[in-house]
């Protein structure tokens, strides 16, 4: 959250309202609208846009957002009647566990409360602030929050920074990719990351054995190990990369412009992305420069990895038939809160946004 909130973005520029193009936020800051600027050279962060209390909440929620996690999904707390899952009615039951949990903890003693100096109001609404970060984690509603930044963008107008419910919304999607960017990392760390949730889900696999339960997707520690890679794909693909390309398309992703020549503008623009990830084609300003971010890079490497060793994955399975015929099993469907969708047609001219945006 630190890095997307405090590192430099493309076209984020800043304006005062002496310009008479800029706005200004309720405690008197400056808000920008890089909406409405036209493509420059210039970068900015949402660390000059968002109040020092909203920056409070959005880091403290990313301190806690997984707090005394019991290792064990949404889904499985609910089918097996867990307390947890009682108490919260079977909804964002471990992100209500996290977030409440928690602040018993930070209210418990004041050797722990450093909120003690906030106003009655300041501290109402940094808790309001810090659970519409930590609930937003939730991957149930993944798609309802991008569904909400892409509109934004497909309808020209961008982020009005004025707006608390914009700023919220920008707090709450840095925390959903802060939650989920391990693929936005290089593959070293990508990959410890990768293992450990591997291994949760297979302690899950395990008690769901023991208790008589149907074995959820990918958690079956005595066959799934080599699905790992077609696992990966499925959550680089359909939940990390959209995430990433909507806040990128809504100028929220640090990196840099590049310089391009017509022939590589062409080159990009042409190029064939079927094999790839969804909309993974990059932001581009007509012959002048591309978007270009780390995390992107990341991505699509890791992305390739996975690819790789997923069809030599496949390609063993139909050369030396080492494996169950898995087609003629019924694969379970993931669990609510991990689940990977049905492939759906992407936006492809989501990337596109950004341009359209800058250039009005």
């Amino acid at each position: 959250c630190y890095y997307l909130c405090c590192s430099d973005i493309p076209c984020f520029n800043i304006t005062s309202d002496d310009s008479g193009s800029g706005s200004t936020g309720s405690d008197g800051d400056t808000i920008c609208d890089p909406s409405a600027a036209a493509f420059e050279d210039t970068y900015g962060s949402l660390k000059d846009i968002m109040t020092e209390l909203e920056l409070l909440a959005l880091f403290t929620a990313a301190a806690i957002h997984d707090y005394d996690h019991p290792g064990r999904t949404n889904a499985f707390l609910v089918a097996c009647g867990d307390n947890k899952s009682v108490m919260y009615n079977d909804r964002s039951v471990l992100e209500s566990h996290h977030v409440a949990s928690a602040w018993y903890l930070l209210v418990s003693d004041e050797r722990y409360n450093f909120l003690s100096g906030l106003s009655s109001a300041e501290f109402k609404r940094f808790r309001f602030l810090l659970i519409e970060a930590v609930l937003a984690t939730d991957l149930k509603r993944h798609f309802d929050f991008l569904a909400q930044l892409n509109a934004k963008t497909a309808e020209g107008e961008g982020m009005d920074w004025s707006s608390p419910e914009d700023r919220i919304l920008a707090l709450q999607m840095c925390i959903k990719l802060a939650d989920i960017n391990a693929p936005c990392k290089d593959f070293d760390l990508h990959s410890q990351w990768t293992k450990r949730i591997v291994e949760e889900f297979y302690q899950q696999g395990d008690h769901e054995a023991e208790l008589g339960m149907q074995i959820s997707a990918y958690m079956d520690r005595s066959k799934d190990e080599p699905r790992v890679p077609e696992l990966q794909l499925n959550f680089i693909k359909h939940l990390v990369a959209p995430l990433y390309h909507a806040m990128a398309s809504s100028c929220l992703i640090p990196g840099s412009w590049v310089e391009i020549t017509e022939e590589e503008e062409e080159e990009l623009r042409n190029s064939d992305q079927t094999d790839g990830l969804n909309s993974a084609k990059p932001t581009i300003m007509p012959h002048t420069h591309k978007f270009v971010s780390q995390l992107q890079k990341n991505l699509d490497s890791n992305y390739a990895v996975w690819k790789e060793r997923d069809e030599i994955y496949q390609a063993s399975i139909k050369t030396n038939g080492t494996v169950e015929e898995e087609e003629e099993e019924e694969v379970p469907a993931p669990a609510a809160d991990v689940s990977i969708p049905e492939e759906e047609e992407e936006p492809t001219e989501a990337p596109q946004a950004r341009t359209r945006a800058r250039s009005k």
